[in-house]
């Protein structure tokens, strides 16, 4: 019973979070969200990326850096109300 229970909170929780972070990517201005995207399509990387935006790797990294920790708060946020 307590495996069901717990298989279930973990189930719940996931969903959640699912939920969250489709509203946290829903928020974020429009260039973000499509650069977050692209960098996270099968086959994408940060170095291919970068090179058809014409930066750097490193920039590319920092600018992915900060919509992720964007992200992380808002989900934060989210979670935390009821």
């Amino acid at each position: 019973l307590v495996e069901i229970l717990a298989a279930e909170c973990r189930e719940e929780a996931s969903a959640d979070l699912d939920q969250a972070l489709e509203k946290c990517l829903q928020e974020l201005p429009e260039r973000q969200r499509h650069l977050i995207l692209e960098r996270y399509a099968p086959g994408s990387s940060v170095q291919d990326l970068a090179a058809r935006r014409k930066q750097t790797p490193t920039a590319l990294s920092l600018a992915l850096m900060r919509i992720r920790k964007a992200l992380e708060t808002c989900i934060e946020r989210k979670l935390a109300t009821p």
